[in-house]
């Protein structure tokens, strides 16, 4: 039975705790905007600009709210000016209602929602320390998610899973980061503390793989994570370090070491450096013609780890009750790119911010993600998804968006997997449309079809309505 609940482990983290598959591209701490959204270069095509004023760069609160991106305003010029003094936050809201309308393993609807608070103090602007900037983010999520009834491997509902992979259904709060980065340099610097690894994700321009994950785009975890990453990478919140650099205009390169475990509901010091992983990657932003793109490649290897070796001579160890055997390292290597390819209102030349987790463009573009695994130690022998995304597909309608991706996933056939049902992939498709109802308020209706990678489980439709307000 130690086996099977081996699989049912990785199931669960399937099911639960994925969101650690966000993490596929550490570039993201390449800009010199490491916080993410709004705060996080708008306008900068780059990601790399000048510090001599403060590394977060400044940005309108105020004005109408038919034009602001945050529903509460400047509060009187208050946040206009701490900004000036290095001292920035926001909050968010984001309710999710969905609804199991046909297969899974129960017709049920769930309601649930997440926030998150997000501060930093930019020290270079405060003149405290030149290049330095300190982040604080605190998450909770209350409610109920139909994940657990949808008889799926990979979550419909991103958003349900975090701040804590694989406690969902329950009310929960988290400091999910609490980490300082170093600028060394307008192309180069550190960052060492405690980090959410799903915020400080692959940036991507149609797939939510960015800051808003889960809050913004797709909603599925297959295509907002690459699941090949579930078993080298923490889930959720870890303790870590790592560098970043910008040696040209397109080329992104970083490289960190983490602990392996995730520490959401703890401080992450008990038996820390236990066991290590280590990610490495590389971006490269290009214009085909005036039409921007990027492709990004990842390597992730853990080590010193205990990764459940996956073959079918474990059943006779089971049997003889013979201690499993396992391995100590593992890897992943994984993709991801976009390509725009047609922008509606000609205006090629407006910068594209991969942190902000919404197209910038209004036009339409196609994306893909793929992933590679260890066979000896990952269910998961390799993902791919892809699919198109849309900005102002109606020209009444020029901020909303729409999106459509596919997703698969080879998960390793051999007799354990067929003593606990698992078939030989899942595969499904998710669209999407996004309602501008202000620029700080969203609304999305959701449509999921899926076949699950669980042979008890039947074709699954699901319907979902979410929310995004930004304070």
């Amino acid at each position: 039975m130690m086996m099977i609940r081996e699989w049912g482990r990785f199931g669960l983290r399937f099911r639960m705790g994925l969101v650690v598959s966000a993490l596929v591209a550490m570039p993201g701490w390449a800009s010199a905007q490491n916080a993410d959204s709004k705060a996080d270069n708008p306008g900068d095509d780059r990601g790399v600009k000048s510090m001599a004023g403060g590394i977060l760069p400044l940005e309108k609160f105020g004005g109408e709210v038919t034009e602001r991106g945050y529903l509460l305003g400047d509060w009187g010029g208050l946040r206009t000016d701490l900004a000036k003094k290095g001292i920035r936050f926001r909050g968010s809201l984001t309710p999710v209602f969905q609804s199991v309308v046909d297969g899974g393993t129960e017709e049920t609807s769930a309601f649930g929602q997440s926030g998150d608070f997000w501060s930093a103090l930019d020290l270079h602007r405060m003149g405290v320390m030149r290049g330095g900037l300190l982040v604080m983010r605190a998450e909770w999520d209350t409610g109920r998610t139909v994940n657990n009834k949808a008889g799926t491997l990979m979550a419909p509902s991103f958003n349900a899973l975090i701040p804590v992979s694989g406690e969902a259904g329950r009310d929960i709060f988290s400091l999910t980061s609490l980490y300082y980065t170093q600028f060394l340099g307008e192309r180069f610097g550190v960052w060492f503390g405690r980090t959410d690894t799903f915020h400080n994700a692959n940036l991507n321009e149609f797939t939510g793989l960015n800051p808003q994950v889960g809050k913004t785009q797709f909603q599925n975890l297959a295509l907002t994570a690459i699941p090949v990453m579930t078993v080298t990478q923490p889930y959720v919140t870890s303790l870590g370090a790592g560098v970043f650099a910008r040696p040209t205009d397109n080329w992104e390169l970083a490289a960190m070491v983490m602990d392996s475990r995730e520490s959401s509901l703890t401080d992450g010091l008990g038996d820390f450096g236990r066991d290590w992983n280590s990610f490495f990657t590389a971006a490269y932003r290009y214009r085909i013609g005036d039409l921007p793109g990027r492709q990004m490649v990842g390597f992730s290897y853990s080590w010193n780890g205990d990764y459940t070796k996956l073959d079918g001579s474990q059943l006779s160890n089971i049997v003889r009750g013979v201690p499993l055997r396992s391995e100590e390292e593992t890897w992943a290597v994984i993709y991801s790119g976009f390509q725009y390819i047609q922008v509606f209102d000609g205006d090629t030349s407006k910068p594209i911010n991969l942190k902000d987790g919404r197209a910038d463009h209004r036009g339409w573009g196609v994306f893909l993600l793929a992933g590679l695994a260890d066979e000896d130690t990952n269910p998961v022998q390799w993902s791919l998804a892809g699919g198109i995304g849309v900005r102002g597909l109606l020209p009444s309608r020029p901020n909303d968006e729409f999106g459509i991706g596919y997703f698969v996933i080879d998960i390793k056939d051999d007799v354990v997997a067929n003593i606990i049902g698992l078939k030989s992939t899942e595969q499904g498709a998710e669209i999407y449309y996004d309602f501008e109802v202000l620029p700080s308020v969203h609304i999305t209706a959701d449509l999921q079809v899926i076949d699950p990678g669980l042979a008890a489980s039947d074709t699954t439709v699901i319907l979902g309505l979410r929310t995004n307000i930004t304070f």
